[in-house]
């Protein structure tokens, strides 16, 4: 008697999360440089070349 495996759908959805976050993940990257925002390496930088902004 074979045995039962898991509903095909169910191994669609595991085969093709990472896929999603990954296209996720560089869609907000993209919309992220597109706005100019800055990273927190890239302020720890700034801060320790240029100073404290003055307002």
């Amino acid at each position: 008697m074979p045995t039962r495996t898991s509903e095909p759908t169910a191994v669609t959805a595991r085969a093709l999360a990472p896929d999603l976050a990954r296209g996720f993940m560089l869609l907000f990257i993209a919309l992220a440089n597109s706005h100019y925002f800055l990273g927190p390496f890239e302020v720890l930088v700034r801060r320790v070349t240029y100073g404290r902004r003055r307002v």
